[in-house]
């Protein structure tokens, strides 16, 4: 079964229609006698290159005597896939051997060097390479660093033969014993300088090498890359450091309502700019002289949003129609000036980010600072070109979450503020947020605007681009969403729903990977007939999970051996993590405990430590509340609920959804627990609490004492008001067995997570989070006891 999605088939449409332009363009081009296309130019003098039969060849792979550290590599990994695809050994020799018609020669040699190559097919940007032939030799050789080199082999593996980089230490390679090639001369040039990724926290074993064939240029000295100088991001507070500065100058520090703070910087006062360059030319003095290597030095405002209000600052906003970018990219400006005149390698960024991602009306760019946008506020399911939809309409109580941007406006603002900077800035990278960064493992429906959004990007010139992913393996489609991306990094006019299809047959298997397209198709559909923006909540919908569900049952069926059985329990966890916290505190429940419950604020463990009985004068309250606030919920005190059993409950469980504070339970005046910490992750989530003894039929008295912290307060959260996770407190039986396919649920989970790595759940950078060690496994863990 397959589910075209209104918005794959849109996709789909406009695929042809640039596809029936390339072919008429091809057609004009060859008539003229040359090809080009994008950054790919020269593509002519085809020729067929035997390069292995019936697994044995006459090439040798061919490198230069003194060549760098990415050609030998370059040569290692061809010699090896080859290898690997033909059978057959393809030897590595360095160019003072005796020269041979059957060579594959990379870089510059002593066969040939760049110098040789007509000026018109030479690679024009920093990692470009040209692949050419003559007679029976195959040439792959960068223009203007080796690593141009290495990454044209890896291009050639991609795009000749079939070699696809999944994932670490997942490559498909196709089985050829005789290997016949026509290769027709090309130039590559990327589209984009910066090719960024954000990594687990703690890598599989061969993940650094899966970025390197992947093309990553973020990472790793040894392979050369994209560096960035001292601090790497929001970078006020350490240039200009406030326990060195604020009591001495606070005037180089924000004026915000009448006061100066130190939580961001006042752009216009001269001595912040001293300040600044200090900091700035130590950083620079650690740039590296490798002409692999980029350097760059970021001036940011801290991650706040806060901005400057005093006079100057306020008029130069006023003048350039944009609060605190107007200021800031003057002040950009004069540093990147100075630092040019000592550090001409040495490149500026700045990040159009929250208040300053409105471009200024007047002020161009200095040529070499780099404006890194980043767009995190905008709707992750749709393209930032499609028609606005009039999202405000269905917001429901996160109307009182909006920001200053109406939601029907995300996308929109987005694309403005994108051709704004192009209009000022001669380069742009993006910081994207393609999917949840706050919930690692919410299904998040944005493959296909993600794909769509990274095309348009290189369209209007962007030259680099990085998308924020969750720091933790296991994370949703965590290896599905970096092959599409990485793919499109390298070369962003592929089709994303084909490099989608392409990852899921090949990683997955053909028959799971069917059935997780249809998991993807029935996603994105149900997302977009909701009319709903897409922000850092993601998708929960009760309503669709049990189709969803089913699904992935079909995917673990289909799957054909162990390592795609594997994969396919990684791809379920969302479904799995959303089943389980359906089921707790429902699985097995006697009785809800919401309602109207007594409440005496002030809980004190000096003056009040025995349990009340007599609730009399007390308030009430509802639980969970009704109305969110920041925390919801009604403070540390004394809550009390009493409670029929209608027959005898011998082992039973009490389960609080969130509570916040150090809290105390009690039944019929008996201490159940000792005093629990506060709960963990987004909704401040507990275990599960054993009662300690069977319980009469009849009533009861349930009382809870919080000390600190708001106490209960309503449980989804505030970005999803559809999905709520299940009531504030429930009473279970845990004699009544678990259904099978919630038991498969909690132990795939416990496995497929383990098994995956993941280390935490909510965003943070800390790892391991204790969320997960502390709440979620041992609450999936005291579920599995459900029935024995």
């Amino acid at each position: 079964m397959v589910v075209t999605s209104t918005r794959l088939r849109s996709v789909r449409l406009a695929t042809m229609n640039r596809q029936r332009c390339r072919i008429f363009l091809l057609a004009a081009m060859c008539l003229a006698g040359w090809f080009g296309c994008a950054s790919m130019t020269g593509l002519t003098e085809v020729e067929r290159i035997p390069l292995a039969q019936d697994g044995t060849t006459d090439y040798t792979i061919v490198i230069a005597v003194d060549a760098a550290e990415p050609v030998v590599e370059a040569a290692r990994e061809l010699s090896h896939f080859l290898g690997e695809m033909t059978g057959a050994a393809f030897a590595v020799t360095r160019d003072d051997a005796a020269g041979s018609p059957f060579e594959i020669v990379l870089g510059e040699t002593n066969r040939k060097s760049i110098a040789d190559v007509a000026l018109h097919h030479r690679p024009s940007t920093w990692e470009g390479f040209v692949v050419l032939t003559e007679r029976r030799r195959l040439y792959i050789m960068g223009g203007s660093i080796p690593r141009g080199t290495l990454y044209g082999v890896y291009d050639f593996l991609e795009r000749d033969l079939g070699v696809h980089f999944l994932a670490p230490q997942v490559t498909h390679v196709p089985r050829r014993p005789t290997l016949s090639l026509r290769i027709a001369r090309r130039t590559f040039d990327p589209t984009f300088e910066y090719r960024a990724h954000y990594p687990p926290a703690r890598t599989r074993p061969g993940y650094a090498q899966w970025m390197r064939r992947s093309r990553v240029n973020s990472f790793g000295v040894a392979s050369g890359h994209v560096r960035r100088l001292g601090h790497p991001v929001h970078t006020f507070a350490t240039l200009v450091p406030a326990a060195k500065y604020f009591e001495e100058h606070p005037e180089y520090f924000a004026l915000i309502d009448g006061k100066r703070t130190s939580a961001t910087l006042c752009l216009t006062n001269p001595g912040t700019l001293a300040a600044t360059l200090e900091t700035a030319r130590g950083w620079a003095r650690t740039a590296s002289g490798d002409p692999e290597v980029r350097n760059i030095i970021q001036i940011s405002q801290n991650d706040s949003g806060a901005y400057c209000q005093c006079n100057p600052c306020a008029r130069i906003d006023a003048e350039e129609g944009a609060p605190m970018t107007g200021a800031l990219v003057r002040f950009l400006n004069a540093a990147a000036t100075e630092l040019e005149r000592e550090f001409p390698d040495v490149q500026v960024e700045t990040l159009a980010y929250k208040t300053a991602e409105v471009p200024p009306q007047r002020t161009k760019v200095h040529p070499n600072v780099i404006i890194l946008m980043a767009p995190i506020v905008k709707d992750s399911s749709r393209p930032l070109t499609a028609k606005q939809v009039n999202y405000d309409r269905n917001l429901g109580d996160l109307a009182q979450h909006t920001h200053r941007i109406p939601k029907s406006r995300w996308a929109r603002t987005t694309y403005e503020n994108l051709l704004g900077w192009r209009r000022v800035a001669g380069r742009v990278y993006i910081w994207d947020y393609p999917q949840s960064f706050h919930d690692f493992l919410v299904p998040y429906p944005s493959l296909w605007s993600n794909a769509e959004n990274i095309r348009l990007f290189a369209e209007h010139g962007v030259k680099g681009y990085f998308p924020q992913q969750p720091i933790t393996d296991g994370a949703e489609m965590r290896y599905l969403r970096n092959y599409m991306i990485t793919r499109m990094q390298w070369r962003p006019n592929l089709d994303g729903q084909k490099l989608v299809k392409e990852f899921c047959e090949l990683y997955y298997g053909p028959g799971a990977g069917e059935e997780i397209l249809t998991y993807i198709d029935v996603l994105h559909d149900s997302f977009e007939a909701q009319q709903r923006p897409l922000w850092w909540g993601g998708y929960k919908d009760d309503a669709l999970l049990p189709e969803l569900a089913r699904i992935m049952k079909r995917a673990a069926v289909h799957a054909e051996s162990p390592p795609y059985r594997e994969r396919v329990a990684e791809f379920r966890l969302p479904v799995w993590r959303l089943q389980l916290s359906q089921a707790f505190g429902e699985a097995g429940r006697v009785r809800s405990l919401t309602g109207r419950w007594w409440h005496r604020a002030e809980a004190d463990a000096s003056t009040d430590p025995e349990p009340p009985a007599d609730f009399t004068g007390w308030s009430t309250v509802e639980i969970p509340t009704r109305l969110m606030t920041n925390k919801g919920g009604h403070g540390p005190g004394w809550y009390a609920t009493r409670f029929d059993l209608p027959a005898p409950l011998a082992r039973g469980a009490l389960h609080f959804a969130s509570m916040d504070g150090t809290w105390d339970v009690y039944i019929d005046g008996a201490r159940v627990a000792a005093p629990m910490p506060s709960g963990l992750g987004d909704y401040s989530e507990v275990p599960y609490l054993p009662i300690d003894r069977p319980l009469d039929a009849g009533w009861h008295t349930l009382v809870v004492k919080v000390t600190d912290g708001s106490g209960f307060y309503r449980t989804h959260h505030h970005e999803n008001p559809r999905f709520a996770i299940n009531d504030a407190v429930t009473l279970v039986d845990l004699s009544v067995p678990l259904p099978p396919d919630l038991r498969t649920a909690a132990e795939g989970f416990l496995s497929a997570s383990r098994r995956a790595g993941l280390e935490r759940i909510y965003y943070g950078y800390s790892r391991p989070d204790p969320y997960l060690n502390e709440v979620l496994w041992p609450k999936v863990e005291f579920l599995l006891t459900a029935g024995r």
